[in-house]
């Protein structure tokens, strides 16, 4: 009558910044709700790789819930370190339990038992905070675009939201060029999808939306490695407001 638990084991992140602290066992985790009817169990080896993964999740979690506010994290290493190995688990094990969902009973360190079920939907919730943290700090080198995240650009602030075919002008300091061939209107429209972007190395910034619009900033202060956050930060110093967001697939 023993039932499994979830014992996290002890954590050691690849850690950018050699020479800090140890990560340890984060403290239980709080029970996701069961939604729906029953599934079946997991297996010991998909339980396992749950149990590894999740840990470096919730103890990332609860080192970026220390930062505050998402508009007010700054980069650190620790929480970027186990964000990193947790968003990686997490887009792997959210992909398989999609089509394989399971459940398992744990039990916590009073001994309480809970029957937890890991679904896509369950992941998605349970490393949101992990995931979004790892893009919006990860040292890029050459593109802000990912498989596993939508990157969002504000347009709310441009003076100008309908752009016709060969459309080509500046606005905010940058250059904009519709490609498409065709009228582009994003009259009432807040945010569009970034289908591509490039040129960080040059110092410059190019977008691409997705219905064809291209956005090039040139002259940004970017040296060597950035993340989004760093950009944005950039584009702001150098007065232009284009906001960047990342929507987690």
């Amino acid at each position: 009558n023993n039932a499994p638990t979830e014992q996290p084991p002890i954590v050691v992140p690849v850690d950018p910044n050699p020479g800090g602290p140890v990560v340890m066992n984060p403290p239980p985790e709080t029970p996701t709700p069961a939604a729906g009817g029953p599934l079946r169990q997991c297996s010991a080896d998909e339980f396992s790789k749950l149990s590894s993964s999740m840990s470096s999740v919730d103890l990332s979690t609860k080192q970026i819930s220390k930062l505050g506010d998402s508009s007010n994290w700054k980069y650190d290493s620790d929480a970027i370190a186990n964000a990193s190995l947790g968003a990686k688990s997490c887009e792997a094990l959210i992909t398989y339990h999609d089509q394989n969902p399971c459940e398992r009973t744990v039990t916590a360190a009073d001994g309480t038992k809970t029957l937890r079920q890991y679904t896509g939907a369950s992941l998605r919730q349970r490393c949101e905070k992990a995931r979004t943290y790892f893009y919006e700090f990860v040292q890029n080198k050459t593109t802000l675009n990912f498989k596993n995240a939508d990157l969002l650009l504000d347009i709310s602030s441009f003076s100008t939201k309908s752009f016709e075919a060969d459309y080509i002008n500046e606005i905010q300091g940058c250059r904009i060029e519709n490609r498409s061939g065709q009228a582009i209107d994003y009259t009432g429209v807040a945010q569009v999808l970034v289908k591509d972007s490039r040129g960080f190395e040059a110092k410059m910034m190019v977008l691409e939306t997705n219905e064809g619009l291209v956005i090039q900033c040139y002259g940004l202060n970017i040296d060597g490695p950035f993340s989004k956050r760093e950009v944005v930060k950039v584009l702001r110093e150098e007065g232009t407001s284009m906001p960047l967001s990342y929507r987690l697939k």
